[in-house]
């Protein structure tokens, strides 16, 4: 287990260092404490895509990321919604899937206008401003295809 976890890029730790985010807003009293253990499944589900070969597992562990990143940007705070780097990065570097006939496309590519729609529908704000965002997660998924 041991000699996989090192084997795994460098690139997908350094990741896990935007999880400091949550972490610090439930010590500054923004999050509830329930978000550390919410995180805590983030990461363990985030890992395991990486680690296991088992496909049930891997498939648990991606719609618990699309469901913490959904949850945390709708409930928690908006700049959540940069989370989807993680299922980017997996998507094109780890799953190294290009079909857009895959399930795990079409949620990625589900999850980005949910997002928008229920921020929209929580908090009303400028049509511009989700706009930015949509073509800015847009950009960023584009830019994540070129190789490393």
């Amino acid at each position: 287990m041991w000699e996989k976890f090192k084997n795994i890029h460098h690139m997908f730790h350094v990741a896990v260092v935007f999880i400091f985010f949550p972490i610090a807003g439930v010590i500054s009293g923004d999050y509830p404490l329930l978000t550390l253990l919410w995180t805590a499944i983030f990461i363990g589900a985030y890992y395991t895509i990486l680690l296991s070969n088992h496909k049930m597992f891997q498939q648990i562990s991606w719609l618990i990321l699309l469901v913490y990143i959904f949850y945390s940007s709708i409930w928690l705070n908006s700049g959540f919604v940069w989370y989807i780097f993680y299922l980017s990065n997996l998507f094109v570097y780890h799953f190294k899937e290009m079909s857009f006939k895959s399930w795990r496309f079409g949620s990625f590519l589900t999850l980005q206008p949910l997002l928008l729609i229920s921020l929209y529908m929580k908090n009303p704000v400028d049509i511009s401003y989700l706009s930015f965002l949509f073509f800015r997660l847009n950009d960023f998924w584009s830019s994540s295809n070129t190789a490393f």
